[in-house]
């Protein structure tokens, strides 16, 4: 089913602060639209090219330790059922319906039209910058208290992680105070990539004029990307480049929160409790840091970044973010491995290897309470491994209720699919 003709904006309502859209409209292009009334959503997750049922469906998250994940921020959803045709539910006239519903992962009905509360169009202060993983250590708890929005990129092989906050830009701002310039050309900054690839024999220096960030170490990786000590080399320019790149930039929210993701990857992301805003756990930091010596231990070629964001808990109980309690707060930790475009071969031992690469997250995630996101879940190869997973996540699920809606409002169980008919079956 595509819904990519239902992509309109239906209506603004400037007073509420309340768009209603269709589900097959991207969350870029409902930017736009909520641009020319001064609104936005109150936060985005790092690419714009998503649906919007899809992006609220699915517990995309965003970062902000105060902000919750993005389906908080939906009032109503309408939906098209095999079993009750179509529905529109309320979250303030049927709350628990609501809560089910609201991160439902398309399992309900499909999602044709959704009503989402939005925040006045703001521009933020966007600040970069590295510290080593000590001194993450020592002001993670301010940094996440302190600022609107923030995430760290922990880059394997090295001490170095690259911080990323932003705030409300203000009139002091404007007048220069708190920021300072960055003095690197753009050359000077790009250097450390262009010269590896230089140094390599693939490219001369004219071929990388024009090229980004994202495109030189896209170039890098594809290389040798199962080349432990290419991959060590590579992660080290990198942080060399971010070094040089600290400082600050000014945008509207929407532009300032997407950004380049890079090229084709593999991903695994998962959510884990992390205290409150108040008295940070700092589990996830000890997990970074666990997570990070094992790489070493195994040589294994893990390319930056890894990433680790924020969020405020969700109200939506399938969330991975879920909490009875408004002042618990996740960590989002999310790993990585990039495909090269036309070796097939390669491509394969990639997907092989970042099979073990997810296994060995979960192993050092054991105990912890994490939850796969979403969006990126992907069955294990290994059956013990496999069965674990599904002990993990219907124990945190209330499964006997997702059951219940599917039959309500799915008895043939049309919408199924592999994933979530062995996460949540309706026969037993």
């Amino acid at each position: 089913v595509s819904l990519a003709m239902m992509d309109k904006v239906i209506s603004v309502d400037t007073k509420k602060k309340q768009v209603k859209v269709q589900a097959g409209c991207s969350v870029g292009e409902l930017c736009k639209e909520l641009r020319k009334h001064g609104l936005v959503l109150e936060n985005l997750a790092s690419i714009a090219e998503q649906q919007v049922a899809g992006f609220l469906q699915i517990g995309a998250h965003g970062t902000g330790a105060a902000i919750p994940p993005v389906e908080m921020q939906c009032i109503e959803l309408k939906l098209v059922t095999p079993g009750e045709g179509t529905v529109t539910v309320n979250r303030d006239e049927d709350e628990d319906l609501f809560r089910m519903i609201q991160c439902g992962l398309g399992m309900f009905g499909i999602v044709c039209e959704v009503t989402i509360q939005c925040v006045p169009a703001h521009k933020l202060l966007e600040h970069s910058f590295t510290l080593s993983q000590e001194q993450v250590e020592a002001q993670h708890s301010k940094l996440i208290r302190d600022h609107k929005h923030v995430r760290y990129h922990w880059i394997p092989y090295t001490d170095d992680v690259v911080v990323t906050t932003c705030d409300n830009y203000t009139i002091l701002n404007k007048l220069g105070f708190g920021m300072s310039k960055n003095t690197y050309t753009e050359a000077e900054r790009l250097k450390p990539l262009r010269s590896l690839l230089v140094e390599s024999g693939s490219k001369n220096l004219d071929e990388l004029e024009g090229l980004s960030f994202a495109d030189l170490r896209t170039m890098l990786l594809e290389e040798k990307s199962l080349d432990v000590n290419h991959i060590k080399r590579v992660n080290k320019a990198e942080a060399e480049f971010w070094k040089r790149s600290e400082g600050y930039r000014i945008g509207y929210s929407d532009e300032i929160l997407q950004f380049d993701c890079g090229g084709q990857q593999w991903v695994l992301e998962m959510a884990i409790p992390a205290g409150t805003l108040g008295n940070p756990s700092y589990g996830d930091i000890d997990y970074m840091k666990r997570l990070l010596k094992e790489i070493e231990a195994r040589e294994l070629p893990a390319p930056a970044p890894i990433e680790q964001r924020w969020t405020a808990s969700s109200n939506a109980l399938l969330s991975p973010a879920a909490s009875p309690s408004p002042s618990n707060i996740y960590s989002w930790i999310g790993i990585i491995m990039y495909l090269p475009l036309d070796d097939l071969k390669v491509r394969a031992e990639v997907t092989k290897l970042f099979k073990g690469y997810s296994s060995l997250m979960r192993g050092v995630l054991n105990g912890m309470e994490a939850q796969e996101h979403w969006a990126k879940i992907e069955f294990p190869g290994d059956s013990k491994e496999k069965e674990e997973m599904i002990r993990r996540i219907r124990s945190r699920y209330p499964v006997h209720k997702v059951k219940e809606l599917r039959t309500r409002f799915d008895p043939n169980n049309i919408l199924g699919n592999e994933l979530l008919d062995t996460l949540f079956r309706t026969d037993t």
